[in-house]
């Protein structure tokens, strides 16, 4: 949640401070005992939660000021049905997000972390934060109040107007890219690189002309040269890719037919196109709770 949680000098040195404490300080309700600290927070929440359960158009318009916080226009003629599905939609993501993230975990671990079936199943805003108030059980409520936050999160991560900009800064560092590097191509084409450990045991000899017992590593690759001056400046590009902060796809090299292969693994595949999963994570992580920074 926290970066210093991980920090590996907190943990090597002796101490008498909980090396696992985690500064919920950014995201108040990502702590699991929120419900039981008395804040500000919490008395407006369950103030709100009482005020919604009672009168579908303050759920109403509770639903439309997280949706259009700026435009009131717009909020007023918005349908109820249609702003609970749309929630629920967010609170879909906040579940394949979660559930892309225990992956990360090792597999003998996930089991006892996967969320409760009565959260995952509940995709209405109102049925959760009754859910997370008076469930039955600490972790019942928890696992609501989290599925409502990181849903939260994700609905202000799409109303950055600096993250909703991403595609054409993207597409305009590309253009520049086009201009002045990719123009420089004489060629593409498939090359396979060969390595192997020297006697030594301390380092790695490549080749472009790999031999008998050599591992190959396959690359699709750009071949530029460009004259500066009298000589010519040549380069071969074996990997390229460009992203924007919201895509992610990490690279990682896979055995194909006895080579190995440089592939894309989109991670949060399952959530929309562009997914803010990245941007999400960072948030938790570096106690962020402003998209835009």
């Amino acid at each position: 949640m926290y970066q210093s949680w991980v920090d590996a000098a907190r943990i090597m040195k002796e101490t008498e401070e909980d090396i696992w404490a985690v500064d919920y300080t950014a995201h108040p309700l990502l702590d699991p005992d929120f419900g039981t600290k008395g804040s500000r927070l919490l008395y407006l929440t369950r103030l709100n939660f009482r005020h919604i359960v009672r009168d579908d158009e303050v759920y109403r318009q509770e639903l439309a000021r997280i949706f259009h916080p700026h435009d009131d226009d717009q909020a007023s003629d918005q349908k109820l049905g249609a702003l609970v599905t749309r929630a629920g939609e967010y609170l879909r993501e906040a579940d394949i997000y979660l559930a892309s993230t225990i992956e990360l975990l090792p597999s003998d671990t996930r089991t006892s972390v996967l969320p409760l079936p009565l959260v995952t199943d509940c995709n209405d805003v109102r049925d959760l934060m009754g859910i997370a108030i008076h469930g039955e059980g600490e972790r019942l409520r928890y696992e609501a109040r989290r599925k409502l936050y990181l849903a939260q999160m994700l609905i202000q991560i799409d109303q950055s107007r600096i993250i909703q900009d991403g595609p054409d800064h993207r597409a305009q560092f590309e253009e520049i890219l086009n201009e002045d590097i990719w123009k420089h191509t004489k060629q593409i084409h498939d090359l396979t690189v060969g390595y192997h450990i020297s006697e030594d045991g301390h380092s790695i000899n490549y080749t472009s002309r790999p031999e008998d017992g050599d591992q190959h590593w396959d690359f699709r690759s750009t071949f530029i040269e460009k004259k500066s001056g009298r000589r010519s400046i040549a380069l071969d590009v074996l990997y390229y890719n460009c992203r924007f902060k919201r895509s992610v796809t990490p690279i990682s090299f896979e055995i194909v037919d006895g080579s190995h292969r440089v592939l894309e693994k989109i991670r949060w595949s399952e959530m929309r196109q562009e997914t803010s999963g990245s941007v999400l994570s960072k948030m938790i992580r570096k106690g962020i709770n402003n998209p835009d920074e």
